[in-house]
């Protein structure tokens, strides 16, 4: 069976560097959060007009916006060098206090699986008064049986959850891959 880690906003990452983001040919941004592969031509833009230092977050090679994340030119090159699975790289408009910058990508998942332990995780109503409807995880805990047919997934359980395998993890500790974390377990107070 195969090891795998949820991929988390490492502690590290500013919240001064959460870029806001556009999708300038009018799709619903939660396309990008479907676990389905992107089939139609999209535009989308990342803009960050926060002060902040040019020369620290380009240091970053993961980045966190309030749409898709995308990565940096350096770790998009590492992935396909690597033929990580289960990931579309589409292109990145990204602006940093006006400037354009090139070769970024979006990170697009593209599989689902079923990975939670339904027994040992927890979870409560996202909405109160639908009881059987959506729920918010808050504990998660990762089955040891899951045959991985992708490197990098979204989970059934909370499609918000991104997980990889062992390989990917493994491959981004060695090359100091930047602004983001894996962990094995998830636990919100």
């Amino acid at each position: 069976m195969a090891k795998i880690s949820i991929l988390k906003i490492s502690d590290s990452y500013p919240e001064s560097y959460w870029f806001k983001s556009k999708i300038l040919t009018g799709q619903d941004p939660i396309s990008l959060k479907t676990g389905n592969e992107i089939t139609e031509k999209l535009v989308i833009e990342f803009a960050l007009t926060s002060k902040v230092s040019i020369d620290r977050i380009l240091k970053y090679d993961f980045f966190f916006s309030d749409g898709p994340d995308f990565i940096s030119p350096r770790f998009h090159q590492l992935l396909l060098k690597e033929n990580v699975s289960g990931v579309q790289f589409l292109d990145a408009n990204v602006f940093i206090a006006g400037k354009k910058y090139e070769g970024y990508k979006v990170f697009n998942v593209t599989s689902m699986h079923s990975v939670f332990d339904k027994e040992k995780s927890k979870s409560r109503p996202l909405l109160s008064y639908l009881p059987e409807g959506p729920q918010t995880y808050t504990e998660i805990v990762l089955r040891d049986d899951v045959d991985l047919v992708v490197d990098v997934f979204r989970s059934e359980e909370s499609f918000t959850t991104v997980l990889v395998s062992d390989r990917v993890r493994k491959v981004c500790e060695l090359n100091k891959v930047r602004g983001l974390q894996f962990i094995d377990r998830f636990s919100r107070a």
